[in-house]
């Protein structure tokens, strides 16, 4: 029996709106293609400065982090505060219309949509971040970002809270801490020296790159970690084969973090009080 034109029609239509099959493997060539893309990236990097914090940029390059504690007086975080609730009554509201997604956070109080305020020059202009960043980075590297980021809701749940980077490419923060922050207020945890080009790190690296490039989470294999994050069962074997040690950022409001961002990092979720923080971003590149 002849199907009728308009069965055959439809039937072509639904087959054509389905979804490209999900492949199972990545092949040698497509890893080849994404190396020169990731090898042509690092060669257009301008070099480092020099840097006169020679022990800081040496921590960074073994572990990819770095706590310079009370780099911020208790007189200049009153200011950074009083600044940031002029601006948002973020911290006068008590927190009662305020969600604590980053991403709102973000989007709200990020330097787009904070006007610049003298006051908060203390941490965002301050000397050590410019120097560490170029003689870490790259000597042209500069801030392309900055904005805060409050998390007051206890035992919230988030994305960002299995272990994840954030790029392949070279990407650095300086984190003040504007709050105390110890194991029960959210800190973020950083694998120390995850941001060195192992072997582990090639397929990640591919699938986040190949995300970006399509914007399609199941364009290769389907799988999570297409935006950096490892599953549980690769983090245990990436820190038994490696000894990855893990490293908390946890401190006195003052403390400043400097951070490679390549790092396998996540987050936890609040137990008590609030975690407060100013955040600024650098890249040397696109």
């Amino acid at each position: 029996m002849v199907e009728p034109r308009a069965i055959r029609f439809w039937t072509k239509r639904r087959e054509q709106r389905q979804p490209p099959k999900r492949r199972t493997s990545v092949t040698m060539n497509e890893y080849h293609q994404f190396l020169q893309v990731r090898k042509q990236y690092y060669e257009t990097l301008a070099p480092p400065a020099k840097s006169e914090n020679p022990h800081i940029i040496s921590a960074l390059r073994s572990d990819g982090i770095v706590k310079v504690p009370s780099l911020v007086s208790e007189d200049d975080l009153a200011e950074i505060r009083q600044g940031l609730d002029d601006r948002t009554k973020l911290l006068s509201s008590r927190f009662e219309t305020h969600s604590s997604s980053f991403a709102q956070y973000w989007a709200t109080y990020a330097n787009g949509d904070i006007a610049h305020d003298a006051r908060f020059d203390s941490f965002f202009q301050h000397p050590l971040l410019k120097d560490v960043t170029r003689g870490y980075v790259s000597k042209n590297c500069d801030s392309f970002d900055w904005g805060f980021s409050l998390k007051r809701t206890v035992d919230e749940k988030a994305k960002s809270d299995i272990y994840h980077f954030d790029s392949w490419k070279h990407r650095f923060k300086a984190i003040l801490l504007l709050s105390d922050i110890c194991a029960d207020t959210g800190p973020t945890i950083f694998l120390k020296g995850t941001h060195k080009f192992l072997t582990w790190r090639l397929r990640p690296e591919y699938l986040y790159w190949t995300h970006r490039q399509h914007e399609r989470a199941d364009y290769v294999v389907g799988i999570d970690n297409f935006d950096g994050r490892v599953s549980e069962a690769e983090n245990e074997q990436f820190r038994e084969q490696y000894r990855f040690e893990e490293s908390p950022l946890i401190g006195k409001a003052g403390d400043v973090f400097l951070a490679d961002f390549r790092c396998l990092h996540k987050g936890t979720p609040l137990k008590r009080g609030h975690r407060l923080l100013a955040i600024q971003w650098y890249t040397a590149g696109i």
